[in-house]
């Protein structure tokens, strides 16, 4: 794929958590500070499954298996005060290529979208510590829709605001519930590989790549279905 081939897309929209950077490590750390003051403690296995859901159903499951003390709002805003302290102690660093690929998309004048379940106070933070803040033309974040992920939600509404059609724009997504909800919009997806997903976002992904900087590579195979769904138009040639 080459660059000339992506700017024929609507729009891209990224993902932010897993996509710009790691941040579980940094989620996983504020949440353990939380359950710690009831004793509780989550590894790195444990937190698995809570990648990629939407905070009401991280802290329903957590209230309901660790038969926590308190109401969910409670641990909001608990959870929400430490994760602020975590982003806001010192700069953040990108994934390998998150950089590179923005500013080249930027340099010839594509849309480009973020669509997170974080909140937006969680969203400024991360785009401030990683230098992103003027990256993206639309930002969209949890408490803006109704539904999270794997609903379309947050894909249909930054597409809406980016004046960009489902079927012709690209998301960028590490996790199986972000690849639902972007195909659930009608996007191709593309799946950027971590350690939180492995062969599951494969099988919900037009394509995984180990760094999204690998989109500008021409050495990069693209399966014909992602090539005819989202970038060819009509007297194009693939």
């Amino acid at each position: 794929m080459t660059l000339e081939r992506l700017r024929r897309l609507d729009a891209i929209v990224f993902d932010m958590d897993g996509v710009l950077l790691d941040s579980e490590p940094l989620h996983l750390a504020a949440l353990n500070r939380v359950i710690a003051t009831e004793g509780h403690a989550l590894t790195e296995a444990q937190n698995l499954q809570f990648v990629g859901l939407s905070l009401a159903d991280t802290w329903t499951t957590l209230i309901r298996e660790l038969q926590l003390c308190h109401d969910i709002e409670h641990y909001y805003r608990c959870y929400d005060a430490e994760v602020l302290g975590v982003l806001g102690a010192g700069p953040l660093e990108p994934l390998p290529g998150v950089r590179e690929l923005i500013a080249a998309l930027r340099g010839v004048g594509m849309r480009l979208g973020l669509a997170t379940q974080s909140k937006q106070s969680w969203v400024q933070a991360t785009l401030s510590g990683l230098g992103l803040r003027d990256a993206f033309d639309v930002i969209v974040s949890g408490e803006m829709v109704a539904r999270g992920k794997p609903e379309p939600d947050l894909y249909l509404l930054a597409c809406e605001w980016l004046g960009a059609e489902t079927a012709r724009s690209l998301a960028l997504e590490d996790s199986v519930p972000g690849a639902r909800a972007a195909r659930a919009a009608g996007m191709a997806v593309v799946g950027v590989r971590n350690a939180y997903h492995g062969e599951a976002l494969e099988r919900e992904a037009d394509l995984v790549v180990d760094r999204v900087d690998q989109l500008l590579d021409p050495a990069t195979v693209w399966p014909p279905r992602l090539l005819h769904r989202t970038i060819t138009r009509s007297g194009d040639r693939q």
